[in-house]
């Protein structure tokens, strides 16, 4: 059975045998699990890859507790972003009024992203969809985590939460002593995995405009507390960081 397998997915589009794999792995319980996403060697496929087992490993998915790690070969990027990209344009067309329609538009959407993150049109549809099926805001922020993770100095991804906090804001239903918790975490480990991360400094700014209070004394020396210990957490060196504590004083 399994040789009969293989021999069918050299027939196929090698681009979809991918796509196909990498589906089957990021399952919406997956998802929800995954903190990081990285790219990782080699960068020449191997000859026999569409050959062997369809059950061997392409992707890595590694787990520790109940989190969730994916690692990305660098030579199935192009592949990947070649058939995920038609798809895509394909499903955009569609009216999108199905339920499977819908199903297949998040799902779509979020291979692409997880492969390419700055790809804005697929981001629009996201929101599209969430005008559409109005899900709960915190699926898509922390959708949004697991994207950055891939390419934390995003600018596409750090606009695309901003919009997803507006709309939190536009609810009525924030806290912003919370919200400012909740971002500094996300703006923390972006920026640390990518050190002066201006688009993520930029987006703490933008924050601050939007949440800051009238009141804002017991605010702003929160801001700064956490500021000033992520700086002293082995990111002294960060001047992105430094330049936006000195905006807090």
């Amino acid at each position: 059975m399994q040789r009969n397998e293989a021999a069918d997915s050299v027939k196929r589009d090698p681009r979809q045998v991918l796509v196909d794999r990498l589906d089957a792995i990021v399952t919406d319980e997956c998802f929800a699990l995954l903190r990081e996403v990285s790219l990782i060697p080699p960068v020449e496929p191997p000859s026999d890859w569409l050959t062997e087992d369809p059950a061997a490993a392409i992707f890595a998915l590694g787990r520790e507790g109940a989190d969730a790690y994916l690692g990305i070969p660098l030579w199935t990027v192009p592949l990947l972003l070649s058939r995920l990209t038609a798809t895509f344009h394909a499903t955009r067309q569609r009216p999108l009024t199905t339920p499977a329609d819908l199903a297949d538009a998040w799902r779509v959407t979020r291979l692409l992203l997880l492969v390419c993150p700055e790809y804005p049109m697929a981001l629009n549809l996201r929101k599209r969809l969430l005008s559409i099926t109005r899900p709960a805001i915190d699926a898509e922020l922390a959708a949004s985590r697991v994207f950055l993770s891939r390419q934390p100095g995003s600018s596409v991804q750090w606009h695309h939460r901003l919009w997803l906090v507006e709309r939190e804001v536009e609810l009525g239903h924030v806290d912003g002593s919370a919200v400012l918790e909740r971002e500094h975490a996300v703006i923390a480990a972006m920026a640390a995995r990518k050190p002066r991360n201006y688009y993520a400094w930029t987006f703490r700014a933008n924050l601050r405009c939007l949440l800051r209070p009238a009141d804002a004394q017991a605010w702003d020396a929160r801001d700064r507390e956490l500021v000033t210990a992520f700086l002293a957490d082995g990111h002294g060196a960060d001047r992105t960081a430094q330049h936006y504590l000195r905006i807090c004083e």
